[in-house]
């Protein structure tokens, strides 16, 4: 083989070539698809989902609850957005609760009292969710968490 700067080529005169590609020719993540995630992201929220959010607290219906909870994770599914873990938001049932969870894979909505902990990726929605622009936080798969204000648009 003879070396052709970067490019191998057979000494017996054959023609097979072949190129040695560098380290920057490597494929990187699909950013189509991450593009299309951040787009998806950003969108605002409608109108409809807004209100089922905030029915959650006020619906004494378990079976309506959970139809709530199933419309959410529809809508969430249908915008592509990522893997969503959940939502976390203010409570207003009112004292001793201040805040809830709701997951959709499992949907349950569970309520926490100022000295409860909160789970895992929820607990830094927390401190967001307390702020009065803030309606909900989205909790994700890949570890984002983002903010809802009160008119749907995301913090992104």
């Amino acid at each position: 083989m003879t070396d052709f700067g970067g490019i191998d080529r057979p000494a017996t005169g054959a023609t097979n070539w072949s190129f040695d590609k560098p380290d920057s020719a490597t494929i990187p993540r699909d950013i189509h698809a991450e593009a299309t995630l951040r787009r998806n992201r950003s969108a605002p929220r409608s109108k409809e989902l807004l209100a089922a959010v905030a029915r959650l607290d006020t619906e004494p219906n378990a079976l309506a609850a959970r139809e709530i909870m199933e419309f959410i994770a529809a809508e969430y599914d249908a915008r592509g957005g990522g893997v969503l873990l959940g939502l976390f938001s203010r409570c207003y049932l009112g004292p001793p609760y201040v805040d809830h969870m709701m997951t959709v894979t499992g949907q349950i909505c569970e309520h926490f009292t100022r000295s409860d902990p909160v789970p895992g990726p929820y607990a830094n929605a927390r401190s967001l969710a307390s702020n009065p622009a803030i309606e909900y936080v989205e909790v994700y798969g890949d570890g984002a968490i983002i903010p809802v204000r009160t008119d749907g648009k995301p913090i992104v």
